[in-house]
Parts: structure tokens; sequence; C-alpha cells
């Protein structure tokens, strides 16, 4: 998984190029980050609303755990923070690395759907 972060943060400048200026086929830029860095890891995925700098303001995607958070919520976010990224180009989600080191451990039907979803 450690593999999987180094690679995603030294793709965030490229990625961060295309939710800036979106391609004609690209959108559903997201970001993935721990909600709770001092705390029990939280991680959640969060779609761009805009990047300005080295920061993020994004929608929180899924219902997060942590009291005081909440699903479609803004969040601002650092780059530092962001361990993970994902896009959509022509109906395939680009990135994910996390996300192909979690299907791999997944059993293969399961695992098969999902990268069917994704295009992948």
């Amino acid at each position: 998984m450690a593999a999987a972060i180094a690679k995603a943060r030294a793709g965030l400048p490229v990625f961060f190029g295309h939710a800036t200026a979106p391609g004609p086929d690209e959108g559903g830029f997201m970001i993935k980050y721990d909600l709770r860095p001092a705390g029990p890891s939280e991680l959640i995925w969060a779609e761009i609303v805009s990047h300005k700098g080295d920061m993020t303001v994004a929608r929180l995607l899924n219902t997060p755990l942590t009291a005081g958070f909440a699903k479609d919520q803004q969040v601002s976010v650092p780059d530092r923070k962001v361990i993970d990224w994902a896009y959509w180009r022509a109906g395939t989600l680009v990135g994910g690395a996390t996300m192909r080191v979690l299907i791999a451990r997944m059993d293969p039907k399961a695992a098969r759907a999902m990268r069917d979803r994704f295009g992948w």
C-alpha cells in the first residue's frame, strides 16, 4: 500500500492539471485522504470542488464514521494529506492506485465486478 500511495502522490501535479483544466471526456475528479489524521484512520474519497495553490476544497463522497462530518460536506484538504486520486476519462477510471491494491486482495468475483465498474 505504501508504494501505491507514493505513486499516487508523485502523480498529483499531473492530476491537478487535469482537474483544473479537464479534457472534454474527463470528469468526476476525486481525492482520497485521512479524515482523522490524529486518531484511528478513516480514509475517505472526496470530489474536487476547487483547487488552488496547495489546497483542495472537496465534497465528501462517502458517509463518514467520524462524528462531526457528513456525506456531501465540504472540506479543505492540503495537498500533502492526499494519499490517492482518481477521475473518469471516457468511461474509464484513471488513477486509483490504492483501489488497485485493495481490489487485488478481494475474492475473484468481487474483484472482477470492481474492474468492470472502473473499466479496467
